[in-house]
């Protein structure tokens, strides 16, 4: 936790804390610090969201970004592996093999799920919890007016 309260210190960045499902005793240090103010006077800014149906306990991270169809954009798409592989604490081995990974997967995308000439976009959704990381690759293509 104390290299996660430096971060957060140095980024302005807010700790999010997501206990199982509901209140439980086991979490109760977490909520009399907050309570209190320790995390506060420590200078970190913590903030304890409780599960629910649409925000399940295991969705620790979503992240999507749209691209257009064009390789030129291949940047863009780096810099989005790369913030997303920071957010989940990969190291900058694992980063690189996931960038490498993704942009295979997403240029491919580019140049081949359209027609030549044809514009479209291509989404590409994060999605973390705390045992996996998962990238999602969408198109739009019509495959019915091909």
């Amino acid at each position: 936790m104390v290299t996660s309260a430096q971060k957060a210190q140095t980024q302005d960045e807010t700790i999010v804390f997501t206990p199982q499902w509901t209140a439980q005793a086991q979490f109760a240090g977490y909520y009399v610090a907050e309570a209190k103010g320790f995390y506060r006077e420590a200078g970190v800014k913590v903030r304890i969201e409780h599960p629910s149906p649409t925000y399940p306990a295991m969705s620790r991270l979503r992240k999507s970004i749209i691209l257009p169809n064009d390789t030129q954009e291949v940047p863009k798409l780096t810099a989005f592996v790369d913030e997303v592989c920071e957010a989940v604490g990969f190291s900058a081995d694992e980063t690189s093999q996931v960038k490498v990974a993704i942009e295979e997967a997403v240029v491919n995308v580019m140049n081949y799920a359209y027609p030549p000439g044809t514009r479209g976009d291509v989404t590409i959704e994060a999605a973390s919890n705390d045992v996996r990381l998962k990238f999602t690759i969408i198109d739009y293509i019509n495959r019915m007016s091909l």
